[in-house]
């Protein structure tokens, strides 16, 4: 966490059998604005990764070189919660209950992308309702030990509006 930023990292366990739908789902989800991560307003970056192996060819790697038991799903944002004054009150204190409160908005602006990934998963409590779903990724939470955040306050509307400046002068 850095102010109201937030860096999540989620590592999920695949169901055998399932990886190559599920590749095949995110591969054919759309980019940019037709992306579902694009429903988020608080999101400055975020993806998912399919993970089917251990890189071993670098020089010093083990040797047998590990082997997975299973392939994961590597899902990371970056979040920036609004300020506190700018939000409406079902949203208040937002940035004090991160990752509780981002994992609750992405299950409710995104729920059919939700359960067509996670559902991917092992133990994926399919139609579940939102606190069950929050928990569950919350025990998928990898700890975020080093985050740098250059601009921790700006909002992802604010770095739009930046943006926009800066390429209009």
């Amino acid at each position: 966490r850095s102010d109201r930023s937030y860096a999540l990292t989620l590592l999920t366990p695949i169901r055998p059998g399932a990886e190559a739908d599920l590749a095949a789902h995110i591969g054919g989800l759309g980019i940019g604005e037709k992306s579902p991560l694009a429903k988020l307003p608080h999101v400055h970056f975020a993806r998912w990764v399919v993970i089917d192996q251990l890189k071993t060819d670098w020089p010093g790697a083990p040797s047998p070189p590990p082997r997975l038991k299973s392939q994961y799903l590597l899902f990371t944002a970056s979040v920036t919660a609004p300020a506190e004054e700018n939000v409406t009150p079902p949203e208040k204190r937002y940035a004090e209950r991160l990752p509780e409160s981002f994992l609750y908005e992405l299950r409710a602006r995104i729920p059919a992308d939700v359960e067509a990934i996670w559902g991917h998963c092992l133990g994926y409590p399919r139609g579940s309702d939102a606190d069950t779903f929050v928990r569950y990724l919350a025990g998928s939470q990898l700890d975020t030990s080093l985050f740098h955040d250059g601009n921790p306050d700006v909002t992802v509307d604010g770095s739009d509006r930046r943006s926009r400046r800066a390429t209009s002068s």
